[in-house]
């Protein structure tokens, strides 16, 4: 079976370089997935001859994955387009949040946490409080521990189960 293949939605930033590596990291670190990392293209500064390129290429690679990982601690409007075009070309969307400001945001925009067809939450506390929300009831819930993540995200796209609903 092919490796399986995420395309990372997240913001672009010098602080959340470190946290888009490592999950890169992470998941790759099993051997049997393969993740777009969007920094890896972008130029650290603002380059206005290479925009199209960057964009191209990104929804060349959307295309392309499995699935779209949404990191809900860090997403902004580029994401939300990526979140948007991956359900429009029916493509598995699965955010993870590990932060309180990470749930509030993805329970505050409606039109990205219903495109959202599974959530992960590596925190206890904030998977009671995620559970509660009426519009992800509707949704694959998870609490997984943050080292689970590849066995969890080859278990929703390859039609297993893993965690709790």
């Amino acid at each position: 079976m092919p490796k399986l293949s995420i395309y990372l939605s997240s913001r672009i930033r010098q602080h959340t370089l470190d946290k888009n590596k490592a999950i890169g990291e992470l998941l790759e670190r099993d051997g049997d997935i393969k993740i777009f990392l969007p920094h890896t293209i972008s130029p650290s500064e603002h380059h206005e001859k290479i925009q199209e390129d960057i964009y191209r290429k990104c929804v060349d690679e959307i295309s392309k994955a499995e699935v779209l990982l949404l990191l809900a601690d860090s997403y902004g409007i580029d994401c939300s387009w990526e979140v948007g075009y991956a359900k429009g070309i029916q493509k598995l969307i699965i955010a993870v949040i590990e932060t309180e400001g990470g749930l509030k945001r993805l329970r505050e925009d409606w039109m990205v946490k219903g495109s959202v067809d599974a959530v992960i939450i590596t925190n206890n506390e904030l998977y009671k409080t995620a559970s509660k929300d009426a519009m992800l009831q509707n949704k694959k819930l998870l609490m997984v521990k943050y080292q689970e993540l590849p066995k969890t995200f080859r278990s929703l796209a390859r039609g297993g189960s893993n965690g709790s609903k």
